[in-house]
């Protein structure tokens, strides 16, 4: 037998030699097993849930809610949904109808605007007024109730008192969101100067551009797909626009529908109400009590709702409301906008003066010509 030394097996490893076993060996084979493991991921097929709830949020009557005589209850529904859903229907609101539907007809007129007039006044982190174009299909215009000297330069902004009804608007809806406050706001909500950071409120007026039928071959897709693309403009716009309040004007709107945690609501609205949705602010400062919903009204082919009205442009309203409106710069904006509307007046000085001016004018013609 070769007993020389190349013949000789190697000595046996460190690594082979039996060890005794402990507790935390069997710990590290365990986390090397399930690390090298690939995790079974359920991920969720859609954003948005797939159930609709359709259901009629309560209409609140705006009359008897502010009425000194009225009862107690009005109120108390209107905080009941405002708790469960975040959202109410308000009739008989005052606010014109011929108003609302001249001031439609004007902003749709302004969204005639030259692209090159567009991209000047566009939306930006900077500037929060503007026009916002979201896709081919779709716009929007923001306006923060200021910087009136700066959209002088949009030609569409003075032509057919596009600038008056929106100024008109927006004052009315402020004395309605304010109202609503005074009945919301309880001893236990916190420190809304504190808690809120915007101190703007916005008015935006959206285009909802015609569809062609024939994209939409498979009608049930797109629906599927218009639901969630639509949800999440929705959801982005939210965050990007922090309010307390929000006022839906869902005039034409055939299908208003309303996301929050839990539901997803779908309703069709009264032609004669605003759409009152809470906002992001006013779950914060309650801590919680009231329900953050958000909006939007859906246009839908009166024949077959699964496709997009194709008739025609639709404008849709919404003013947001900050909870700090009744401070700093959104109270100069909304002097701002008082102040436009004085200097459209004449004073009765002026028109004393005036017709003083015209009587003597009269008895000099008198006197030179009879």
């Amino acid at each position: 037998m070769d007993t020389s030394p190349r013949s000789r097996a190697p000595p046996p490893s460190p690594a082979a030699r039996e060890r005794p076993e402990s507790s935390e060996d069997d710990d590290l084979d365990r986390f090397m097993k399930h690390a090298l493991r690939v995790p079974n991921l359920i991920l969720p097929d859609r954003i948005v849930q797939r159930e609709i709830v359709v259901r009629n949020p309560p209409e609140i009557d705006w009359g008897s809610l502010i009425s000194p005589l009225s009862e107690k209850s009005v109120a108390r529904e209107l905080r009941s949904s405002a708790a469960a859903i975040g959202c109410v229907q308000l009739v008989n609101h005052g606010i014109p109808r011929d108003l609302i539907e001249e001031a439609a007809v004007a902003a749709a007129d302004a969204f005639g605007t030259t692209p090159e007039e567009k991209k000047k006044a566009a939306r930006s982190p900077e500037r929060r007024w503007g026009f916002d174009v979201e896709d081919d299909d779709e716009e929007s215009f923001w306006w923060d109730g200021s910087s009136l000297e700066e959209m002088a330069g949009i030609s569409k902004w003075n032509s057919n008192g596009f600038r008056d009804k929106m100024e008109r608007l927006w004052l009315d809806m402020e004395k309605i969101c304010n109202k609503i406050m005074e009945i919301l706001k309880d001893k236990n909500m916190h420190n809304i100067e504190k808690e809120v950071n915007e101190q703007v409120s916005y008015f935006c007026v959206h285009k909802h551009c015609e569809v062609g039928d024939k994209n939409y071959e498979n009608k049930n897709y797109y629906k599927e797909k218009h639901e969630m693309m639509m949800m999440l403009r929705v959801l982005m716009r939210s965050w990007g626009c922090s309010h307390g309040l929000a006022l839906h004007v869902p005039s034409n709107a055939t299908t208003f529908q309303v996301y929050f945690k839990e539901r997803w609501l779908s309703f069709t609205p009264n032609k004669d109400a605003l759409v009152l949705t809470l906002g992001d602010q006013l779950q914060k400062c309650s801590g919680g009590f009231y329900k953050h919903a958000i909006g939007k009204q859906v246009i839908f082919h009166q024949s077959d709702n699964n496709v997009p009205s194709s008739s025609s442009s639709i404008i849709s309203m919404a003013f947001f409301y900050s909870l700090n409106a009744s401070s700093t710069s959104s109270s100069s904006s909304s002097s701002s906008i008082t102040n436009s509307h004085k200097e459209k007046t004449i004073s009765l000085s002026q028109q004393l003066i005036v017709a003083t001016f015209l009587t003597l004018l009269f008895h000099l013609f008198v006197y030179l010509f009879v």
